[in-house]
């Protein structure tokens, strides 16, 4: 490559170095603004690390503008998602994959979109039911929310109430009606 030099015959350098100290502290400025703008926490574009948030309740508060953001742009969707799925099966009936008349009623439904806890969901779930506070129906679906791989929450519900230990009896009501209860009195 051939530089071709001015007049004097000299080949000077510019100095950049300032300028570029300045544009680095823009990128953070543009950072923050496109966080308020856009409705996403610093977390999420990756300039604040978990580590420099002071709690998890201040890490879950920092999520809500995105929270409100999601739900709006479903919201605004909500009507045409059964016409999209409608459509489907129209295609299908006429692809003689479904078979033709009414369609069945579909829907779509979102999973979490942020990454959730397991253990503290399965924690909650086993504690809650064990202590009556939460129907097994109730506790399934609220698995299936965080994002445990449950196809069907109705016959999940039947698998653990088919796995269930029935109690083990004791001696008193295997021997029946009270027989055999003073041979344990006496023993």
């Amino acid at each position: 490559m051939v530089w071709p030099l001015g007049d004097s015959g000299q080949l000077s350098t510019v100095d950049t170095s300032a300028k570029l100290a300045e544009l680095r502290a823009y990128v953070e400025t543009l950072q923050e603004r496109l966080s308020i703008v856009t409705r996403l926490p610093g977390i999420v574009l990756g300039t604040v690390s978990p580590a420099e948030v002071p709690s998890g309740y201040a890490l879950q508060l920092s999520f809500g503008p995105l929270d409100a953001k999601v739900r709006s742009m479903r919201l605004a969707r909500e009507v045409k998602y059964p016409l999209l799925l409608k459509m489907v099966q129209r295609l299908y009936q006429v692809g003689g994959v479904l078979p033709p008349g009414e369609n069945p009623r579909a829907a779509i439904t979102f999973g979490p979109y942020l990454s959730t806890d397991l253990t503290a969901a399965l924690d909650l779930v086993v504690r809650g039911v064990q202590a009556d506070v939460l129907s097994l129906e109730t506790g399934v679906r609220i698995l299936i929310d965080a994002g445990f791989p449950i196809e069907d929450a109705t016959l999940e519900v039947e698998r653990i109430r088919a796995r269930a230990v029935p109690p083990t009896p004791t001696v008193r009501s295997a021997a029946g009606n009270g027989e055999g209860s003073e041979r344990e009195d006496a023993a």
